[in-house]
């Protein structure tokens, strides 16, 4: 390539310098440590499992009178220490089917669990009936749960019903029977 120098009739022979390819620019140590922090906040995943193979779930039938002090109460587990884990999740109902209660276990030995109620609910009781009343419902233990008694002579009509509802239920469609 030919250039006229200023203020001369001389050219001046350049060669073209070769341009060496861009090379990719290198991520400083800085950055790199930058990248990895950042991924320290994303799950990987060997953390993501399927729920049925890390979770135990436990369905515990408590009894009317327990309360939640009782449940997160290290002896209430003596019996049954031996057989759970920790994270092992529990529910359970109330004998009478009153109260539904959630929760954890924290800790655990062979003669203790430390257990953290997380959620207990009341389920709805079934409204107070009014008039002429002839049958009444009342919960008569784990065996028989709900039954349904006749108030003139103290018989029992019917048990085995797993909710007062259903016992209500029964006697509102026993009346209608009757009264037909």
């Amino acid at each position: 390539m030919a250039r006229i120098k200023p203020n001369t009739d001389e050219a001046e022979v350049t060669e073209k310098p070769e341009v060496a390819p861009e090379k990719p620019e290198v991520p400083k140590l800085e950055a790199v440590a930058e990248v990895k922090r950042g991924t320290e906040k994303r799950l990987q995943s060997g953390r993501l499992k399927l729920a049925e193979q890390v979770v135990v779930m436990r369905h515990i039938h408590f009894t009317n009178d327990v309360t939640v002090e009782d449940i997160e109460s290290p002896e209430y587990w003596t019996h049954v220490g031996h057989t759970i884990t920790a994270n092992d999740r529990f529910t359970g109902t109330t004998d009478d089917g009153t109260r539904l209660i959630e929760g954890v276990i924290l800790a655990c030995g062979k003669q203790y669990a430390i257990a953290k109620v997380l959620q207990e609910y009341r389920l709805d009781a079934v409204p107070e009936r009014h008039g002429k009343q002839n049958f009444k419902a009342e919960y008569a233990g784990a065996y028989d749960k709900w039954r349904v008694i006749r108030i003139a002579d103290n018989e029992v009509m019917r048990a085995g019903f797993q909710a007062q509802r259903e016992a209500v239920r029964w006697i509102d469609s026993h009346e209608q029977a009757l009264r037909r």
